[in-house]
C-alpha cells in the first residue's frame, strides 16, 4: 500500500514539474525579441558575478584574447589599508562606482604579440569617472589616463629608458587630426589621418550622441545547448553595426563587431 502510494507521489511530482517546465518555456519563447530597457542589460553586464574570458576572432582565425572583468567598488578602497575598521576586501557597505577591466593580447604574428588593458570607471549614473589603457608592443608602451574631473587626457610613452609624456586638454581632443600630426610626426599623409578620423567625427561628443542602443531579450543556440538571455544592438552614425549577447546573469556569450570581428566566450567555443 504505502510503496503504491510513494510511487504515485513521485509521478505525480514528475507530471507537475514537466507541466511547469514546459510553461516557461513557452513563455519563454513567446518574449523572446521583447523590447528590454538598455539600463537593465547594462546593469546586468556591469554586475555579473563572474569574468568573461572571451577568445578574439577575425574572419574565422583567432587572433587574441580577452578578458572581461566587471566588479562593483565604494569609496573605501583607497582607505583599507590604513584604516583596520573597515570591512574586508570583497565585502562592500555601499557601493558608489562601477569598474571595469578589460586586459588581454592580440598576435600581431607568430613571434610578435600586442598586450593591452583598459580600465574605466563609471558612476552609478553610468557617467565616465576614470580611464586608463596601456597598449604594450615590445620595446614602446603607450599608456593613456584621463580623469573627468581634469577634463585632460594624459599620454605617456616609455621606450626603453626613455620616457616622454604630454598632457592634451578636451578642447584640444576636439581637434583629432591636428592631434595625431603631433604626435605621430609630420611624416604621417594626410589622407591617413583622414581615414583614422572619419569625415563627422571632429567633435568626440558627436560620437557619444551618435550611438543608438537597443536592447532584446533573445536566445542563441550553440550546439545543442540554447542559452537565453539579451541582445544589445548598436549602430554608430546609422554606419557602424555591432551587437552583444549576454546571458541572464549578464556575462558575455557573444559579440560582433564590425568587419566580421567575432568575440566569443572561450567555455561555449567546443559547444
Amino acid at each position: 500500500m504505502w510503496h503504491r502510494f510513494v510511487f504515485a507521489l513521485i509521478t505525480v511530482f514528475f507530471v507537475v514539474m514537466n507541466v511547469l517546465l514546459w510553461r516557461a518555456e513557452i513563455s519563454g519563447r513567446k518574449n523572446v525579441g521583447s523590447r528590454v530597457p538598455t539600463d537593465i542589460v547594462w546593469k546586468k553586464i556591469l554586475t555579473a558575478p563572474d569574468a568573461s574570458p572571451l577568445e578574439i576572432q577575425h574572419r574565422g582565425q583567432k587572433i587574441g584574447s580577452l578578458r572581461w572583468v566587471p566588479s562593483i567598488g565604494d569609496d573605501l578602497k583607497k582607505s583599507r589599508k590604513s584604516d583596520p575598521e573597515l570591512p574586508p576586501e570583497g565585502m562592500i557597505r555601499s557601493f558608489s562606482q562601477y569598474d571595469l577591466e578589460m586586459e588581454g593580447q592580440l598576435y600581431l604574428d607568430r613571434r610578435e604579440r600586442l598586450g593591452f588593458r583598459f580600465d574605466l570607471t563609471l558612476s552609478t549614473n553610468y557617467d565616465w569617472q576614470d580611464f586608463s589603457a596601456r597598449i604594450t608592443t615590445r620595446p614602446q608602451t603607450w599608456e593613456v589616463r584621463s580623469y573627468a574631473v581634469e577634463k585632460a587626457v594624459r599620454l605617456t610613452i616609455t621606450e626603453g629608458d626613455e620616457r616622454t609624456e604630454r598632457a592634451f586638454t578636451f578642447e584640444e581632443l576636439r581637434n583629432p587630426q591636428k592631434l595625431l600630426r603631433e604626435i605621430a610626426g609630420p611624416w604621417v599623409p594626410a589622407g591617413l589621418l583622414g581615414g583614422i578620423v572619419p569625415f563627422g567625427m571632429s567633435d568626440p561628443s558627436s560620437i557619444a550622441t551618435g550611438i543608438e542602443w537597443e536592447a532584446r531579450s533573445d536566445s542563441l543556440q550553440l550546439g545543442t545547448v540554447r542559452i537565453r538571455g539579451y541582445r544589445l544592438r548598436a549602430s554608430l552614425l546609422g554606419q557602424l553595426h555591432a551587437s552583444i549577447f549576454v546571458n541572464t546573469l549578464g556575462e558575455i556569450v557573444r559579440m560582433e563587431l564590425p568587419d566580421q570581428l567575432i568575440l566569443v566566450n572561450e567555455s561555449l567555443i567546443s559547444l
